[in-house]
């Protein structure tokens, strides 16, 4: 603690002796300036000349041993600032150097040095990091700053910065301001950078480069060259660099490591933070490590002990073909050794070792050279897989035992990645598509489909990838061009992260199927379109009476649409009279017979009876109970009148008929009975009223042989003039 407390007491009294110089200096300076401008002007410059010029040589005399290309700009870039305020101090008033120039030439060198120097300022930090050629950069600032100089004395392009009488221009205040922000960007990137830098380093670079933007404000408000803003701007220009001085060049030689060998130093300590860290890691590898010196075991860790049995003291010196395979020569395995390192950089292999304690263990090793050793050495990094080789072994032979199950299946078995690419398929299934299995390995999924199925099995691969399982239909192409349907059962397979990386396919052949339900349907179509064309009516109902379904008919008949019969209880259907009925035929349908016709009558909408003929037919189901009933009906509106007309037809015949004849037989009876006592008078009367009734008797016959022939469309007309006045006659 004392010694700390030294220490920073020391450190205090250097500060304070270092301000109090200072102090001094710049005392000295300005009572210069009083007495002489020029002198103090002169003073001032040659001071940032010699420091600028000293950090150019410090920076290129080690540019061999230094990494960071900041140190190096900064120095090549300083050399051509102090040309350039080298010019500037010999160029000003009453030095007499350049007596064909006023004072604008000294302005205008000033300018050019501080963009000179506030431009490597900002590019430097930039740099750092980057592969640099020194020799280039100087050229390149050599070329710079010869044309700069020649667009000052030779073309005398550069702009003016002062003028006699006047003062400073607009250009000059403007560059001014420009080069003080230029410094303040420079300020941020060397931040950016100060990993790369020592901390003290760092802030004397930031505080040099804030004096210097202090100095360019002041040099903004003079108005003539001796003036006390002149004066103010060259204290901080001196204060700048002297603060560049103690960070470059009082640094690189009194602390080189923190400025000149920092990267060196940094990669030193990461270096042997490095070792420290690896030596620890491999002695506590789960893997023994040996290391090999002429064939010699010099070195392991401590993992050798439990896998080999053997301490690390025992092995030291032992022969490293201990752990060589035993079935080989151990000079024969060394000379294969020694090509495969040379070849490819390293040996892996594999052999069993019998340990101290006489156990057998699968042991799996690397070999490899350790570079730059002379002699030659080789680490060898052993494994025990024991325990994994019996795994393996018992991955491999379940492996065989689903392969074999797998292989046996009657169901097509296809596996792919992730981009739909076949990685597997089982016998049966390259069967069914008419390939061998080597001809699918590899073969993208759509390759077997049409190009209508594609697009549906990518939304069900989409869905896979969700971890959706399904079940589609699919139209695969076989190798002879033939197509087969097949139903397809996709599992998604997932990894440890349950990320999609394929899926498996359980594929059935249903071409048959297909093809049956495809006449199956066809079928059910035809008989679906004969039933709905069908002028009948049909209705299906359940054993609780209610309509289930029903076709076109019976909405024409009844003037309900399909929407309205379905669900409605059939009992509804039938006249009021018939209720009972319903239960009767369906009694009948349940113990008795499976079918029955017969005749009701059903209500319209419109509360209008209609008369039918129905058949009643029952289905059962596979143990003989009665689940649904089908009714056929057919409208005998039509037949019931015809019939009606043609009782109405006979009852009027009949009684025509047996009038006349009741008249013959009378009078033929009579004239039979009573002839012995009828005159004869009476008996012509008779005659005459038989013979009058047969005649219309006749006409009634030929009335009804002529409606006869007109029914069998056998009545030919035969067509004449008729006079009107007979016929009214």
């Amino acid at each position: 603690m004392r010694g700390v407390l030294l220490r920073a007491a020391s450190a205090d009294k250097q500060v304070y002796s270092a301000l109090l110089a200072g102090a001094v200096i710049l005392g000295g300076l300005y009572l210069a300036s009083i007495y002489n401008f020029l002198l103090f002007h002169t003073l001032a410059e040659i001071f940032s000349v010699i420091v600028a010029f000293a950090i150019f040589v410090l920076a290129w005399n080690s540019k061999r041993f230094i990494d960071n290309n900041y140190l190096l700009i900064i120095g090549i870039s300083y050399l051509f600032v102090a040309i350039i305020d080298l010019l500037h101090t010999l160029s000003y008033k009453g030095m007499g150097v350049f007596p064909d120039y006023d004072a604008d030439l000294p302005t205008q060198l000033w300018i050019a040095g501080r963009y000179v120097q506030s431009i490597s300022l900002l590019v430097a930090p930039l740099l750092i990091g980057r592969k640099l050629n020194a020799n280039y950069i100087f050229l390149g600032y050599l070329i710079a700053i010869s044309l700069l100089l020649a667009s000052i004395f030779a073309w005398q392009v550069f702009p003016v910065c002062f003028v006699e009488g006047v003062g400073l221009t607009p250009f000059k205040k403007i560059s001014e301001y420009v080069i003080s922000a230029i410094l303040l960007v420079a300020i941020y990137f060397l931040f950016l950078r100060r990993n790369k830098f020592d901390k003290n380093v760092l802030r004397l670079l930031a505080a040099s480069i804030i004096m210097t933007i202090g100095s360019e404000m002041f040099f903004t408000f003079y108005t003539g060259v001796y003036d006390i803003f002149n004066i103010i701007g060259h204290f901080l220009k001196i204060v700048a660099f002297y603060l560049i001085y103690r960070a470059i060049i009082w640094t690189g030689f009194a602390k080189p490591y923190g400025l000149l060998f920092r990267d060196l130093k940094q990669r030193g300590e990461e270096l042997e933070a490095s070792e420290k860290h690896y030596s620890t890691l491999v002695r506590n590898l789960a893997d023994a490590v040996f290391k090999i010196k002429e064939g010699k075991i010099v070195w392991c860790n401590e993992r050798v002990g439990e896998m080999y049995g053997y301490s690390c003291n025992e092995l030291m010196g032992k022969d490293a073909s201990f752990f060589y395979p035993t079935d080989i020569n151990p000079a024969e395995f060394s000379g294969t050794v020694s090509a495969a390192i040379k070849r490819d950089g390293f040996f892996y292999g594999g052999t069993k070792v019998v340990g101290k304690d006489g156990k057998s263990r699968d042991i799996e090793y690397a070999i490899a050279w350790i570079p730059d050793s002379n002699p030659i050495e080789l680490v060898a990094v052993a494994r025990d897989i024991t325990l994994r080789k019996r795994i393996e072994d018992a991955l491999r032979a379940s492996e065989e035992k689903y392969r074999s199950l797998v292989e046996s299946l009657n169901e097509g078995i296809w596996v792919i990645d992730k981009d739909a690419y076949t990685t597997f398929v089982n016998f049966h299934m390259a069967e069914m598509l008419g390939y061998t299995v080597d001809e699918m390995l590899g073969k993208h999924l759509f390759s077997f489909m049409r190009p209508r199925e594609i697009e549906v099995a990518k939304r069900d691969l989409e869905r896979r990838k969700q971890g959706i399982m399904e079940r589609h239909d699919f139209e695969f192409i076989k190798k002879d061009g033939s197509q087969i349907y097949a139903s397809v059962s996709t599992s998604p397979i997932l990894d440890e992260n349950r990320n999609y990386i394929g899926a498996l396919a359980g594929v059935q052949d249903i071409t048959d199927l297909k093809k049956a339900e495809d006449a199956l349907r066809q079928s059910e179509a035809t008989y679906r379109t004969l039933v709905e064309s069908s002028p009948d009516g049909v209705l299906s109902i359940d054993a609780e009476a209610h309509v289930i379904d029903c076709n076109g008919g019976v909405c024409r008949l009844l003037g309900y649409s399909r929407d309205e019969v379905k669900g409605k209880c059939f009992e509804e259907m039938l006249d009021g009279v018939f209720p009972d009925i319903l239960d009767e035929y369906l009694s009948q349908l349940t113990t008795e017979r499976g079918l029955i016709e017969t005749e009701f009558e059903l209500k319209r909408r419109d509360g209008q009876k209609v008369p039918v003929w129905a058949k009643i037919v029952g289905i059962r189901d596979e143990e003989g109970n009665l689940t649904r009933v089908l009714i056929y009906v057919r409208d005998i509106a039509e037949r019931k009148k015809l019939e009606q007309l043609k009782d109405e037809f006979i009852g009027l015949v009949s009684h025509e008929l047996r009038s006349p004849l009741t008249v013959i037989m009378g009078s033929v009876n009579t004239a039979l009975s009573e002839a012995e006592r009828l005159s004869r008078e009476e008996m012509r009367q008779l005659l005459q009223d038989a013979a009058y009734e047969t005649e219309s008797l006749s006409h009634i016959l030929g009335n009804l042989l002529e409606l006869s022939r007109a029914q069998a469309q056998r009545l030919y007309l035969t067509m004449e003039p008729v006079s009107i006045r007979t016929v009214v006659r």
